[in-house]
């Protein structure tokens, strides 16, 4: 019977059997039906006694050692370290200092409890005196106080910045307050005064 006749009855009985699959899928296929070896070579022991011999030489530490500190200095580690701490500072700064949008900002109830403020005296005498507050134009007024300066960090609490800008109100000249916390991201404080 030639080879590949042999091959195929044994393909035959092993289908008859529903081994195929399964030898094949294994990796012994056709190799397996010639009887032929799989790992014709045998794995080399490792060698343990060497390796101690080596760690104890001095000499070969030395000398690795010594290439390592070469490596560490052709690297130049502790210049790419200083560039990548300063990088970290400014991003930390950065995150610091990132302004909330006038979005995203809510009142504090003393804001709040302003809204039903009544000026008592001169020519809006009876007006609401914060009418500002809570209208539809507020977000774009803070947002006009916080891009028109830069905020200054409060000096008591850690989270807090203030705005005082120049503006008009009512047809007069005088400043805009406006006081956020950051961290909760709250209008504390928020008036104009002439």
């Amino acid at each position: 019977m030639k080879s590949s006749a042999y091959v195929a009855s044994v393909k035959d009985a092993m289908d008859d059997a529903g081994l195929t699959e399964m030898t094949l899928s294994l990796g012994f296929g056709i190799a397996a039906a010639r009887n032929k070896t799989i790992m014709a070579k045998k794995v080399k022991e490792p060698e343990v006694g060497k390796i101690s011999e080596r760690i104890n030489d001095s000499k070969t530490v030395q000398k690795n050692i010594e290439l390592s500190k070469k490596a560490r200095e052709a690297s130049k580690m502790k210049e790419y370290l200083k560039r990548e701490k300063a990088a970290l500072e400014k991003i930390k700064k950065a995150s610091e200092d990132k302004v909330p949008k006038a979005t995203d900002l809510k009142n504090s109830n003393t804001v709040q409890n302003h809204i039903n403020d009544i000026v008592r005296k001169g020519t809006n005498k009876g007006e609401p005196s914060r009418p500002y507050i809570d209208t539809d134009g507020t977000t774009l007024l803070l947002d006009e106080i916080m891009n028109a300066a830069s905020p200054v960090k409060d000096s008591v609490l850690s989270n807090v910045l203030r705005w005082d800008v120049e503006g008009v109100f009512r047809g007069s000249k005088g400043t805009w307050e406006l006081v956020i916390d950051k961290s909760t991201n709250t209008i504390v404080h928020f008036n104009f005064v002439n």
